[in-house]
């Protein structure tokens, strides 16, 4: 182990590595407090040069290696094995060719998504992706995972957002095309491969992402529904009257409303007498038309009785405080001592049977209290947290279960890492996993880049690490001229 490590600090510098100890556990569990072991050392390279060092030197020796962002993440991706090496993007945080022409920047993917936003805001433009976590998340995490958040409904997910893409694969290969071209036809488009991945088939270390014009009107309103038919006559009247103007569609079930009321701050907007409650935005460039259209087509949905109350925002303190019930859901759920978090998608039409389903057999087990639902609706994105007495597998178990049954997607936006992968083969066919694992073998032969996430692999990991431990220089102890460069 010290002669990897011999190599790989000098390429870094004496700023570009730490020990993995108390002082630095933040690199060792993510958001979650989840711990997986005690990596070996952690790197924080400042350029893609020295990630490509890092990534043929660790390639030589078969030795694994934890991709690391914001640790913001859900699923106990970015969280290291014992004996990892952990690659932290957080010095790789430069914004460079920004473009207005064809509205596009290229960014380091240690570069969180509030510093782009505010970057482009303090020029006059927009980045659509808006997430909770926008102070501490990366933008490489961002690609890694696909992310999505609440105005996917008119912008798209990562996907969209991004034009080219900087990686690096396992054995130091780069594969470059920062390019800002819209329409590129030339061959296969792939970006779309790494996009996400999670870190399994190439460390991203710069995109190209398109930006927007910031909106000139903001309209949100906030409504009560009683049914799910009303709910989804709503969201397709939504779409014919508001057009590509709808930017959010925001669903909270009655019981997730009155507990976010009731353990925050937030004052209700709303009686809590409705079955739903639905925050619609509009975000446009109209300012002579477009707040008249919105106040009339939400009084036409009055009076056709698709939504039985509103409340319309009339300033950008209206428009503050109705997302703050919709963005105080994870304030509200930490105050629930056992829960349990389910990102899922889920056909529409099905929604009414599959939640049925889902009350019918998870409220069965003893251990469970309650399920608490919300979720962007208008993208087939539902959220639930199962309020437990009791933490069970089984509830996860069967919770997937039912949603394989439903045809839907047992992540959404948050990816699958280590949480999910045992589930994985209830969203994908076998034939989609074992081309899934093909390409791991493509691009990462000796599966050392975040290893076992997504799916196990048999891949060359364990017999290269067999093979290293066996080598005499390779032993435990540190060389004493290398723990002299340590001391220095």
């Amino acid at each position: 182990m010290e002669l990897i490590l011999e190599k790989l600090i000098p390429i870094v510098g004496s700023k570009g590595w730490k020990t993995p100890n108390i002082k630095n556990a933040k690199y060792v569990h993510d958001i979650t407090n989840f711990k997986n072991g005690k990596p070996s050392i952690i790197l924080l390279p400042k350029s893609t040069q020295e990630v490509i060092k890092i990534m043929q030197i660790c390639n030589d020796f078969c030795w694994p290696v934890s991709v690391q962002g914001g640790m913001t993440g859900l699923v106990q991706g970015s969280v290291p094995f014992h004996n990892e090496v952990i690659l932290s993007l957080e010095r790789m945080n430069s914004i460079s060719n920004f473009d207005r022409v064809s509205q596009s920047a290229t960014v380091e993917t240690g570069v969180t998504l509030e510093k782009f936003q505010k970057f482009l805001e303090e020029k006059g433009f927009f980045f659509p992706l808006d997430l909770g976590s926008k102070g501490s998340c990366f933008l490489g995490g961002n690609l890694a995972t696909n992310a999505g958040g609440t105005r996917v409904i008119k912008y798209g997910m990562m996907r969209d957002l991004t034009l080219g893409i900087e990686v690096v694969l396992a054995d130091g290969t780069l594969i470059s095309n920062l390019n800002n071209l819209v329409k590129d036809n030339s061959g296969y488009d792939l970006k779309q491969i790494f996009i996400g991945s999670e870190g399994t088939l190439g460390v991203i270390t710069k995109a190209t992402l398109k930006f927007y014009h910031e909106p000139r009107t903001q309209n949100v309103a906030f409504c009560g529904v009683d049914s799910l038919d009303e709910l989804l006559n709503l969201l397709i009247s939504c779409k014919k009257e508001l057009g590509s103007d709808l930017s959010a569609f925001e669903v909270l079930w009655k019981s997730t409303y009155e507990f976010i009321i009731s353990s925050t701050s937030i004052k209700a907007p709303l009686p809590t007498k409705y079955n739903y409650y639905v925050l619609i935005e509009t975000l446009g460039n109209k300012p002579a038309i477009d707040d008249k259209w919105f106040s009339e087509m939400l009084s036409k949905f009055l009076s056709k009785k698709i939504i039985k109350d509103a409340i319309i925002s009339s300033s950008q303190k209206d428009i503050k405080n109705l997302w703050n019930v919709r963005n105080n859901t994870s304030t509200a759920f930490k105050t629930i001592p056992l829960r349990m978090n389910f990102d899922i998608s889920v056909n529409l039409n099905l929604i009414q049977k599959f939640v049925a389903q889902l009350e019918k057999e998870i409220l069965a087990f003893k251990e469970v209290k309650d399920i608490l639902f919300f979720g962007h609706l208008g993208d087939n994105n539902l959220h639930a947290v199962v309020v437990c007495h009791e933490l069970k597998e089984k509830i996860k178990k069967i919770f997937y279960k039912i949603v394989g049954e439903y045809n839907g997607s047992i992540s959404a936006e948050h990816g699958i890492g280590l949480e999910k992968k045992a589930y994985l083969h209830l969203s994908r066919s076998k034939q989609e996993i074992k081309l899934m694992k093909d390409l791991k073998g493509r691009f990462d032969p000796q599966n050392i880049l975040n290893r076992n996430r997504i799916f196990n692999s048999d891949l060359g990991y364990q017999k290269g690490l067999i093979k290293n431990n066996t080598n005499d220089e390779l032993k435990e102890k540190f060389r004493p001229e290398f723990l002299s460069y340590l001391a220095k």
